[in-house]
Order: C-alpha cells, then structure tokens, then sequence
C-alpha cells in the first residue's frame, strides 16, 4: 500500500532518501527560497480546479506555506554582490 499523501508527501518528488524540497531548500539562499515559495503558492492558486480537485491545488498551495516555514532554516546564506564592498561612493 502506497503511504504517500499527494499533498505533504508525493511520491514523484523523493530522490533517494531526501525529498527533492530540502534539497531545494538547501541549495537557495532565503530571498531564493522565499521567491520560489511564493511562486509555487501563486501557481496552485491560480490554476486551482483546473489541473486537479480545487481542493487538492488550495491544500499544496497551504503544504508549500508550511513548507517555507519549515525548510528556512536549510537555506545558504545570501551572497553579497562583490562589487558593492570596498565602494564608499554613495553616487554608484
């Protein structure tokens, strides 16, 4: 019996033994990861009922808010643009 929930837990989006959503996680700094939440969010909003269940697009548009919250933590750390430092000129 397939124990996956087609909301929180899909089975198309495990590799190996890490759902490919730490992964992502891990690999985004957090404006990153907050952009990709929010598009995700956006995207099962806008087409609720119209690929799936309505109810089924609005509960992974709600699973990917909790899943921001939860995976924030994973994100790297931003990267500053290098040729902002050193430059004290406030005109550039």
């Amino acid at each position: 019996m397939d124990n996956h929930d087609p909301v929180k837990s899909p089975a198309h989006y495990e590799l190996v033994d890490t759902e490919v959503v730490i992964l992502i996680a891990s690999c985004m700094t957090p404006e990153q990861w907050q952009g990709y939440c929010l598009g995700t969010v956006m995207a099962y909003r806008l087409r609720a009922g119209k690929k799936d269940d309505l109810i089924q697009d609005i509960s992974k548009s709600d699973q990917t808010e909790i899943l921001y919250d939860q995976y924030s933590h994973l994100c790297k750390p931003s990267r500053c643009d290098c040729a902002d430092h050193g430059n004290n000129d406030s005109t550039k």
